[in-house]
């Protein structure tokens, strides 16, 4: 039997080697209903973070196989303490150690964040692709707004039903019982909770197929009559089937992230992409001899991408050693854990429902074609955020898990500022060019389809987006942190309260003010969270680099302004030379290329000359280039 440490030692194990439903809940008792100290002041409850020892599976399976190693080869152990291998008296072995260890952690997190920002490079490339190809066959029309409508409904019934939660609940808590009582368990755990999941979404997906209209009268309430939901409940009535389909993807990534797995998870959407790229070009094909057929085949061309994402992931779970099967315990202590953690994500998600509800609606009252114009503003509102700021967050995350969970304040507030500073240095300035290239990004996207009013609007769209770029940024990373912090209350109430501020304004001022405006409600939205979270982070946390965070964005903003200088100086000369893109897509790729290149490096140039702190990963990449 292989060694295993005293504290993760239970000794109620049925009959068959497994463990009882009373040992498991001693176990998670443990670890979830004991308050944790910091600094001899008690953290209320929903500060819990259940790892209590290192989160990573490499960290702790390393200690083991140690333990079993000393346990089993103790006279090799103390042949080589008594021929002085072995340092026990020096008081620097446990620090060098410890170093050791911290640079293994950095190098591992640097790696696989490095891994993850190829991939969602290449996710975003083909997810361009796929959107230009949708802007290539259908434009900026009634039938790419229904489209989209019914595109975006799954992904907001699914996390009314649960997705939140299982985003931010099922990491911890499986990597809880990992530790705690093994793998079996961990394996039972995913498989009740994915069982329970797809009853539910099951459920949801029966429901939306037979009151469609009614759900896709949630988004158009104030659509104006050239809008045609017919068509928008028609396209719904296939997507809907990815409301289940997405409960499977979330936890296969879910429980491979948990293992230190982050390529499929990360890789998995690019196949998506292709399929439903491919759904657009044969639609494209058929529209003028078969429009029936080029309707049913964009109708299923999307879930069945989700479903190749879904069954691409199946492969590295049975590597991992992960078996799932049909089981259904709704008294699994585990269960009412996650719940637990998880119920603040449901007012959230309420929250949402209803902000893009009102949102889609607005956009629908300006034009018709409102809800595709957002999609294809927002491929370029994301397309920075995804590539230079999920990696680092998604990677802190489980840093962050970790320095909690180990009561080490001072490394949490450490990465906490790291992380803010890091979204502050690459979202700043690229906001800045969102709104610079604003007409030759919508130029490329546009495929030669849209027309004048279309463009414009679109780039009013694109405009007025972008100023949410550094806050949306900041906000999705701050939902990490109180996700580490089990404190996902504070994000529920913030949420709340910006999504009640946005609908306020929307259903006053879009009216008035039209698509530029709707956009830039994010902006306030986004404002209410982020003001409010910091402040409560503040209060409980004590000084977390708030000043920091303030010359972080003023360099940001300095060094932005420099590479946009320096691209509207080139923009004013390939004006002279070539003309202006309007919607022509070949014009808006040679302005991006001759003005964006040397915008990025001009501003990331000074950056790294005057040694900017957060430039450090752009320098050792520098370094590692020239080497």
């Amino acid at each position: 039997m292989a060694y295993q440490p005293k504290h993760m030692r239970l000794s109620a194990e049925s009959s068959d080697g497994t463990l009882s439903e009373e040992t498991l809940s001693k176990a998670l008792d443990q670890t979830f209903d004991e308050p944790p100290v910091v600094d001899n002041i008690v953290v209320p409850e929903t500060f819990h973070q259940p790892i209590e020892d290192e989160a990573f599976e490499q960290i702790v399976s390393q200690k083991l196989e140690e333990a079993a190693a000393e346990e089993d080869n103790s006279e090799a152990d103390n042949s080589s303490v008594s021929d002085g291998n072995f340092d026990a008296g020096n008081p620097y072995s446990e620090e060098a150690s410890s170093d050791e260890e911290d640079a293994s952690k950095q190098k591992d997190l640097s790696r696989s964040t490095s891994m993850m920002s190829v991939l969602v490079l290449i996710s975003r490339i083909t997810g361009f692709l796929r959107t230009w190809a949708q802007a290539f066959a259908m434009g900026a029309t009634v039938l790419a707004s229904c489209y989209s409508i019914a595109n975006t409904l799954p992904d907001q019934l699914y996390e009314l039903v649960g997705a939140g939660m299982l985003t931010t609940a099922f990491l911890p808590v499986y990597l809880s019982i990992k530790k705690k009582v093994g793998q079996d368990e961990a394996n039972a755990y995913t498989s009740n909770l994915l069982s329970i999941v797809v009853v539910a979404t099951g459920l949801v997906a029966v429901l939306g197929f037979f009151f469609a209209a009614e759900v896709v009268y949630t988004q158009s309430f104030s659509a104006g009559a050239d809008f045609d939901p017919t068509l928008a409940v028609y396209f719904f009535r296939f997507f809907v089937i990815e409301v289940m389909l997405y409960c499977f993807s979330t936890i296969f990534s879910g429980v491979l992230n948990a293992e230190r797995d982050y390529l499929w998870p990360a890789a998995a959407p690019i196949f998506n992409n292709f399929v439903t790229t491919a759904s657009f070009f044969a639609y494209a094909f058929l529209v003028n001899t078969n429009p029936e057929l080029g309707l049913l085949i964009l109708a299923l061309g999307n879930p069945l991408g989700v479903l190749i994402q879904v069954l691409i992931q199946v492969p590295s779970l049975k590597r991992k050693g992960i078996k799932l099967s049909w089981r259904i315990n709704l008294k699994d202590p585990a269960l009412k854990e996650t719940l637990k953690i998880g119920a603040p994500a449901l007012i959230v998600v309420v929250a949402t429902f209803v902000t893009m509800s009102v949102q889609t609606s607005s956009q629908l009252s300006v034009s018709a074609s409102g809800a595709s114009i957002a999609a294809y503003a927002r491929l370029w509102y994301t397309l920075p955020y995804s590539i230079l700021t999920v990696p680092i967050t998604t990677a802190l995350f489980t840093e962050l898990s970790d320095s909690w969970a180990k009561e080490n304040m001072d490394q949490f507030k450490k990465d906490f500022k790291h992380g803010i500073n890091q979204i502050l240095f690459f979202t700043v300035p690229f906001m800045m060019y969102l709104m610079i290239f604003s007409m030759p990004l919508v130029s490329i996207i546009g495929a030669s389809k849209f027309t004048e009013d279309q463009l414009l609007l679109t780039q009013q769209f694109l405009i007025g987006q972008s100023l949410a770029l550094p806050l949306y940024g900041i906000g999705m990373y701050l939902q990490k942190v109180c996700s580490a912090m089990r404190r996902m209350t504070l994000y529920a109430v913030s949420a709340t309260l910006g999504s009640v501020v946005q609908v306020l304004v929307l259903l006053v001022g879009t009216s008035h003010f039209g698509m530029m405006f709707v956009a830039t409600t994010s902006a306030i939205f986004y404002v209410v969270i982020d003001t409010i979270m910091l402040i409560s982070l503040r209060k409980h946390l004590g000084q977390i680099g708030l000043t920091s965070m303030v010359f972080a964005f003023v360099r940001s903003v300095g060094f932005g302004l420099a590479g946009s200088a320096a691209a509207l100086l080139i923009m004013v000369g390939l004006r002279v030379v070539i003309g202006v893109p309007d919607g022509r897509a070949l014009y808006g790729v040679l302005y991006c290329i001759f003005a964006g290149i040397p915008a990025v490096l001009v501003t990331y140039g000074l950056a790294i000359l005057f040694k900017s702190p957060e430039s450090t990963m752009l320098r050792a990449l520098v370094s590692r280039v020239r080497s």
